[in-house]
């Protein structure tokens, strides 16, 4: 899949992608069928005025420093 830009985008709104939270709390509060995971969330709204990605944003590690196959 080719990146380019979010679709929120195409809708004039901003996202951003959440990865740490604590599934337990998250679970309690959004109700998911029992059995779904969460395993990211994905926040919607506008940006404030001179909001950005981190420096890192585009920078990616090795899938073989991040992956482990068994």
């Amino acid at each position: 899949m080719a990146r380019g830009k979010p679709a929120a985008c195409d809708a004039g709104v901003d996202s951003c992608w959440l990865n740490r939270f604590d599934p337990d709390v998250a679970r309690e509060r959004l109700g998911p069928p029992e059995h779904e995971e969460l395993l990211m969330l994905l926040a919607l709204g506008c940006a404030a005025e001179g909001a950005g990605p981190l420096p890192n944003h585009g920078s990616r590690r090795p899938l073989s420093e991040t992956v482990t196959y068994r």
